[in-house]
């Protein structure tokens, strides 16, 4: 319990004390003759425990008032100054040529979950994506790092990495498309003519991301030489389809028979269709 707290509540004790015995401010009492009671001594106690706290915390913050959070000096020049960069040098920080920054900045500013929606308005989507890189760009995603080179708080590196997050889910969801009969009739005939396969619609495989450290959650799972999470693409290399989420421990197989495409494949595929994948899933 805080000084200012304690301290109330002895000089409560203390005034009930008083009152029960009759004790008034004009009363001619004997100093010499001190009343022995629980509620007394209780009373005693917390008054003087809360004044050597609330002396304690003046002596430290050399004010009774409360001072301000986060001393450390920052720097807010640091983004101004990277949009200024060379192209290899913003690659390096933001892990995308500054182009692709501004195409990216363009398709989310679209948002509405950039949109404030009280009195202050938010910071610039161009700011929050650079958040979102800086943090990311490092393996295991040093929010620490992003914090201080933006010179917001830590706090706030999550939020903006969540609205980035969100919105880039939906993008990806507006462009990632399985693909319609011209699109699917245009794919066969090219891995056909290049390849010899007829009437393959596409290449499934699985990609490795690499972890910093094992989930809390059933960690050992995760340690293994497998590739997931699995994607398929089509003969220009564009993602058509993909399935997040296992552990690589996890045959192929098994991942393969519980994906979307796999149990709704008679919607995905026509007569003859199909996608190539190694041995791993058959």
């Amino acid at each position: 319990m805080p000084g200012a707290q304690l301290l109330g509540t002895a000089i409560i004790l203390r005034e009930s004390k008083r009152r029960r015995f009759g004790l008034t401010e004009d009363a001619d009492t004997d100093e010499s003759e001190p009343i022995f009671d629980d509620t007394g001594l209780a009373a005693d106690t917390l008054f003087n425990t809360s004044i050597g706290i609330l002396s304690l915390a003046s002596s430290v913050s050399g004010e009774s008032s409360r001072g301000p959070y986060n001393q450390i000096p920052r720097c807010p020049e640091f983004f101004p100054i990277a949009l200024g960069w060379p192209d290899r040098e913003f690659r390096h920080s933001f892990r995308m040529s500054r182009v692709t920054f501004d195409r990216f900045v363009y398709l989310l500013e679209a948002n509405p979950i950039f949109c404030s929606t009280g009195k202050k308005p938010q910071r610039p989507v161009r700011f929050q994506l650079a958040c979102f890189l800086l943090r990311y760009s490092v393996r295991g995603g040093d929010s620490m790092l992003a914090a201080k080179q933006l010179a917001i708080g830590l706090g706030t590196v999550f939020l903006y990495c969540r609205r980035v997050s969100y919105a880039l889910r939906e993008l990806g969801l507006g462009v990632l498309a399985w693909g319609d009969d011209a699109r699917h009739e245009e794919v066969s005939e090219y891995i056909e003519e290049h390849f010899g396969f007829r009437d393959c619609i596409g290449i499934v495989d699985g990609s490795l991301i690499r972890l910093s450290k094992a989930p809390d959650v059933v960690g050992l799972v995760y340690y293994c030489r497998k590739k997931y999470p699995a994607a398929v693409v089509d003969h220009e290399c564009r993602f058509i389809s993909f399935e997040m989420g296992w552990p690589g421990s996890v045959p192929d197989v098994s991942v393969w028979k519980r994906s979307d495409v796999w149990m709704r494949r008679r919607e995905y595929f026509g007569n003859g269709q199909y996608i190539l994948a190694d041995k791993g899933r058959a």
